[in-house]
């Protein structure tokens, strides 16, 4: 990760500023409830408030396949730049203001395969109203595909060009190169703390590619992007 600042506001709390795919971050990363709810009240004053269509995009990363029943233990949100990386597994608490943030009729929570998400946060006290499913509501850019991944999306709606990551596990071989343990680490690797710079910029960017394809979808301005400031209707 370039990172043109870190932060340390106090202990497991982390924010980092990043570019990727021509898109600014501010990465919020932490095991903190009240880190949480202070990400949820600036994400409320800057953008929702006052937005008429209300677009937050959710992701969870899951616990090893290979060792049992998975369970969620990375939450990210993203309004525009702003995405939270909640380690939700190593967490002091779950914070009362994100369930209701959560089950807020109100906001659009959009993502790819939400439903497993939403599924597998019912283990943290979370229940969310129905959610978007972007692979359902964008037409198919790949017709061979019975459904598109997230990445096939934002390459065709969003101009990304993203590769999809492919990862060969075989349970005789184990990963023996940096590479191939790197890449391991972003299937397998998400119970580990602390995250990597790798793994936080994956799970920022996926939120964010969640983001920009349901802002685009609901044509929702009021995201402070430089075409909202112009007035510039940027769907026509």
């Amino acid at each position: 990760m370039v990172k043109l600042a870190r932060v340390l506001d106090f202990p497991r709390s982390e924010i980092y500023y990043d570019d990727m795919e021509k898109m600014n971050f501010k990465i919020t990363y932490t095991l903190r409830a009240k880190r949480v709810e202070r990400w949820i009240r600036a994400v409320r004053r800057d953008f929702l408030d006052a937005a008429e269509i209300k677009v937050v995009s959710l992701d969870c990363e899951f616990t090893d396949p290979r060792k049992g029943n998975q369970r969620a233990v990375v939450l990210q949100l993203s309004v525009a730049q702003h995405t939270l990386v909640f380690h939700i597994m190593h967490a002091d608490e779950v914070p009362q203001m994100l369930i209701d943030f959560l089950a807020d009729k109100n906001i659009k929570f959009c993502g790819a395969a939400i439903h497993n998400d939403v599924n597998m946060l019912q283990t943290h006290g979370i229940s969310i109203p129905p959610t978007i499913n972007l692979q359902q509501i964008l037409q198919n850019p790949v017709p061979r595909k019975q459904t598109p991944s997230l990445i096939d999306l934002a390459n065709h709606y969003i101009g990304a060009d993203l590769e999809q990551k492919k990862f060969n596990y075989n349970k005789n071989k184990p990963s023996k190169t940096a590479k191939a343990l790197e890449e391991e680490a972003l299937i397998f690797g998400w119970g580990d703390f602390p995250l990597s710079h790798k793994q936080l910029q994956y799970a920022a960017l996926d939120a964010r590619l969640d983001f920009e394809l349901g802002r685009r979808h609901f044509r929702a301005l009021g995201y402070n992007s430089h075409m909202d400031r112009l007035e510039l209707n940027i769907y026509e």
